[in-house]
């Protein structure tokens, strides 16, 4: 069937091929669009998650004319305009070309930094310079002189970290054992002013010479003196499924986000960039060339790259490492090594440390001896140390393969060429085609390395080290790692009774202040081998209030252990970091030591429980590990595969990257941002009518991932008794915390009060005015509750009591007295509280279906607040006191411990791997047996004769005088030839032999593929 346009809309689209102009004031009102209509078809054709194909805008344009309105343009006419605002206002799309000879195109990352300081949205938002939360002021006393090597944010202010430079008689000399943290305010002189000023007389000591020569900074002159802003782009790398059915298309996708965002910002889908998709090339060749685009480009701000984010196996490919299965399986460092090395006592403990750290150059070396070794045609040297030193480069594993074949060819073709004369002549042709036949992240450089005051320890370091700058992503490694362990581990050591009860309790759990789904129960147990991240996020903050009466102690150990970590690591903002690592490295150790309880043998084939070590040094190089974790990014794959769907697939790279470029132009028009319009020359910005669908329509909020800041309420009033007698109240669902969180009726919260301090209560009424004007925003009553001053006596968390055991101690107070939500949860184990049931809602109807729930006992009982709980945490934490929040290692002497474990572990793992080989060796056997037996026929695949096969296969009569054969072309015949008894029917392949008494014949086979004790017919 073929499907034509309507003759009368064809000619339609031709004559509204240019709309009726729209009045001067509303243009101006809604550009760079001609009237309103169209600024609405567009944002109708961008939105990420409801795309539109060409058919379905065509329908759309199609009814809206039918309407009669005046200002709907043609399908071809607004094609017209997407395409001039994209090339005119848009982000330019690059072609690039990988030295592999692939063809892709990537959204210039220099753009797109460019529309972050165009935008008003973000461009308040960008911090440039890493805050500090700790330590003193140093004043600085009049004429001294500094040299400020960085500069950082200290209580909302600009401060600089300085060396001292004290003047002697033989100049300067620069004090580096100690720096000083100086108000920016207080800096008078710059260095041109003081060379102005001093001239020669400005000179350093023989030991501080250094500081002269990196004086004055490269980047002062392409600058002229302007800022110079250093913008950080991660960027995160994975394969994705291009299509929406099961059937995998692989793409390789890059993204980015601007880290000089605050990470709540950077966490929300609006502030994700597409940057590349393609089939063809890999993450390397990608990431080369934009870094290729971060290097050339003179600007009045700075592009680098602090991490590239993925799950393990892409990090892994980044680093040119072998990956997870190699027997130095750490990206990061060199643990592991053979099985008798990991099962030995040393070996197994070194697991549970941070090991020697690999570094850029170190792997570039392992590489470049790998491409030598290449040179000589043989491929077993290669793969030896590849297995010693785990590093692995895709790229340069391309050029080997085809060097091997070269150096092969060579040999054949010039047998006295010597092996070095083979491999010099393989190099000089390598060199010929090009200069880095290996991954280009490896050579990521950033000019101010050199100068003499960036320690080279220093998390300052601007270089890029794939090694080191591959941050531990924790949706990978925490929820599908670890907590999925920890849950296969659970789920499948219960009986079908105990996969109930669970059910039945994590059911019954109350989810007021975790910020997180509906919990289906019975869908999770269901599925409970097919989980994902954000059911394994909810297994993790709740199951362990679960678990009493259904786990082993091991067990419960570890949902505690894992519950505690995810609490201190799902945090955006970090008060003390020596602090916070110390509490982190504790939790660590604490989850590795019982695995290692429960499982030995875990940590010999799981990376993820090795790379926990690696957090704390990835932490204090990078923040907060929420601000790398990955999870909006997995979120976008779904606004790329609609592009990748809706492309002709005839340039996919090119299309995709075009789209997504549209995508971000309409949220830079909506979002109030300027673009440099070269008809004018001057900077022009949307019209206001544009910028008001962002900021009023919440409809078009939702769409692009963007969450408007919550704005604070204004108080009308301070008192009770300002409120007019007689006022009318009306109860209500919820009330706004300080903090922006929603608290519905039921809540546990904190509460400000300014004559008794703060306290925790649970909300019990809600009202609100019926005036808003002439009453207060709200009031609420609350029920008191006091913290114990003992932890909980197995899950180890605070209770809470209520304030009067016998007495119901309500307080009533503003809803502006909020400060923020948590999570409690009953203490059905103290409590005895016994299973009801209550009506299955089955279609949004409540059913006559009955499911089973743990009916509380409201009566006064003790309550647990859920320190697992990830909303709130780090306020929850403040709130308390710190013997109740700090952690507690389980095991003191720990290598002690980790020797007894290896110890037991090895005769356990000799002897699975001796009933492996014995397993092989039978398999084998009976692989061989089946051969030598098989039928003389089979069904569909009968010989034509000895003559030949229907299938161009041979079908010859081996002899014995065919035992002296020699094989020339294109590897050894198998043994079985030789050894077949006489009179056997061999089927061969073809293959091309030479025998003493036959001379050449053609016809022969390289591979048995059937024996015949008969002559088939």
């Amino acid at each position: 069937m073929t499907v034509t346009d309507d003759p009368d809309d064809t000619a339609s689209d031709i004559s509204e091929a240019a709309p009726t102009p729209s009045k001067p004031s509303e243009s101006r009102r809604y550009v760079p669009y001609s009237n309103k209509t169209q600024c609405l078809i567009d944002v109708l054709d961008n939105l990420p998650h409801l795309r539109l194909s060409s058919s379905q805008l065509r329908m759309v344009l199609w009814a809206m004319k039918r309407c009669n309105p005046m200002d709907v343009p043609s399908y071809e006419a607004f094609r017209a305009v997407q395409k001039r605002l994209r090339e005119g206002m848009g982000v330019r799309t690059v072609r690039c070309v990988s030295d592999l000879g692939n063809i892709f195109y990537i959204n210039d990352i220099r753009d797109i930094i460019a529309r972050d300081f165009q935008n008003p949205e973000t461009a308040a938002q960008l911090r440039f310079y890493p805050e500090e939360t700790d330590g003193e002021m140093s004043e600085l006393q009049d004429n001294r002189f500094v040299i400020p090597y960085v500069w950082v944010t200290y209580r909302k202010k600009v401060h600089a970290r300085c060396y001292e430079a004290i003047w002697t008689p033989t100049g300067f000399e620069v004090e580096t054992r100690h720096d000083l943290r100086l108000d920016a305010d207080l800096l008078a002189r710059n260095y041109p002013d003081l060379l102005e000023s001093h001239g020669s007389a400005l000179s350093f000591s023989a030991s501080s010479e250094r500081f002269r020569e990196a004086m004055p900074n490269p980047k002062r002159e392409e600058c002229e003196d302007e800022d110079l802003f250093t913008i950080w782009t991660p960027l995160w790398a994975d394969d994705v499924s291009g299509a929406r059915s099961k059937q995998y298309q692989k793409h390789v996708n890059v993204y980015m986000n601007n880290s000089n965002l605050p990470g709540k910002l950077t966490q929300q889908e609006y502030f994700v960039h597409f940057i590349f998709a393609s089939q063809e090339a890999s993450a390397p060749e990608i990431l080369g060339a934009v870094a290729k685009l971060v290097e050339h480009r003179p600007c009045r701000f700075r592009s680098l790259v602090p991490n590239l984010q993925g799950d393990n196996p892409q990090q892994s490919e980044e680093c040119s490492h072998i990956g997870h299965n190699g027997l130095y399986f750490c990206r990061v460092c060199d643990v592991g090594g053979p099985a008798e090395v990991k099962e030995s006592n040393d070996g197994y403990h070194a697991l549970f440390k941070v090991g020697s750290p690999r570094t850029v150059e170190m792997t570039r070396e392992s590489v470049n001896k790998q491409l030598c070794l290449a040179s000589f045609g043989v491929a077993a040297p290669i793969e030896r140390l590849q297995t010693a030193d785990g590093v692995k480069d895709k790229i340069a594993h391309h050029w080997m393969d085809i060097m091997l074949e070269r150096a092969r060819a060579l040999k054949v073709a010039e047998p006295l060429l010597s092996a070095d004369e083979v491999s010099a002549q393989v190099l000089a042709w390598l060199e010929s085609k090009t200069m880095k036949p290996y991954n280009p992240i490896l050579e990521i450089k950033c000019e101010f390395r050199s100068l003499p005051f960036l320690v080279p320890e220093s998390h300052l370091n601007l270089d890029l080290d794939p090694c080191h700058d591959t941050p531990v992503e924790i949706l990978h490694t925490i929820l599908l790692g670890i907590v999925k362990y920890s849950w296969h581990g659970l789920h499948t050591s219960w009986n079908s009774k105990k996969q109930d009860t669970f059910a039945i309790h994590l059911r019954s759990t109350d989810t007021n202040g975790l910020l997180i789904p509906p919990i289906r129960a019975s869908y999770m147990m269901q599925y409970r081998s097919g989980l994902v991240g954000k059911h394994f996020k909810t297994l993790m903050q709740v199951s362990t209030f679960h678990l009493q009466d259904i786990a082993t102690p091991e067990q419960l150990a570890l949902s505690l252990a894992i519950g505690e970590l995810g609490a201190l690591l799902w945090v955006a903002d970090i008060d003390n970091l020596e602090s916070y690592l110390a509490d982190l490295t504790i939790l660590i150790d604490n989850v590795l030591d019982v695995f290692a309880a429960l499982d030995p043998s875990k940590i010999l084939v799981k990376i993820k429980l090795h790379l926990l070590k690696h957090l704390p040094e990835h932490i204090r190089r990078f923040g907060p590990a929420v601000r790398f974790a990955t999870e909006v990014f997995e979120c976008f794959n779904t606004v790329f595969r609609m592009s990748s769907v809706l492309s002709n697939h005839q340039a996919p790279s090119h299309d995709i990257a075009r789209k997504n470029v549209d995508l971000d132009r309409v949220k830079h028009f909506l979002s109030g941002g300027y673009w440099w319009d070269s008809e004018l020359e001057t900077w022009s910005h949307a019209g206001e009518g544009v910028s008001e669908f962002l900021q009023k329509s919440p409809i078009i909020q939702r769409h692009l991932g963007w969450t408007p800041p919550t704005k604070p309420q204004r108080r009308m009033n301070n008192d009770f008794s300002l409120v007019p007698p007689g006022s009318l109240w009306y109860p209500a669902l919820e009330a706004t915390a300080q903090s922006g969180d929603t608290c519905p009726v039921g809540s546990w919260v904190v509460v400000q009060l300014e004559e008794n301090g703060r306290f925790i209560g649970r909300i019990k009424e809600i009202l609100t005015p019926t005036n808003a004007l002439t009453s207060p925003s709200g009031i609420v009553t609350l029920k008191k509750f006091v913290v114990g001053e003992e932890k909980h006596h197995f899950l180890n968390m605070p209770v809470l009591f209520p304030a009067v055991s016998d007495v119901e101690t309500l307080i009533v107070t503003r809803t502006d007295n909020l400060q923020f939500i948590f999570n409690a949860q009953h203490d059905c184990g103290a409590c005895g509280c016994p299973l009801g049931s209550r009506p299955q809602m089955v279609e949004r109807e409540v059913s006559t279906i009955n499911e089973t729930i743990v009916e509380h006992d409201e009566s006064p009982c003790k309550y647990i607040i859920n320190t697992h709980a990830l909303h709130n945490a780090t306020k929850i934490r403040a709130y308390l006191p710190r013997n109740l929040t700090a952690p507690t290692q389980l095991i003191n002497k720990r290598e002690a411990h980790h020797h007894q474990i290896a110890a037991s572990l090895r005769p356990v793992q000799t002897d699975k791997r001796e009933r492996t080989k014995a397993k092989a060796a039978e398999t084998r056997e009976r692989n061989a047996t089946h051969n030598h037996s098989e039928p003389a026929q089979s069904s569909g695949s009968q010989p034509s004769g000895p003559g030949g096969s229907a299938r161009g296969q041979a079908l010859v009569e081996v002899s014995s005088s065919v035992a002296a054969a020699v094989v020339l072309e294109p590897a050894p015949v198998p043994r079985s030839l030789f050894n077949a008894p006489q009179q056997q029917w061999l089927v061969l392949a073809p293959l091309v032999i030479r025998d003493p008494n036959l001379g050449l014949t053609k016809g022969l086979g390289k591979t048995l593929l059937k024996t015949y004790h008969q002559p088939p017919k």
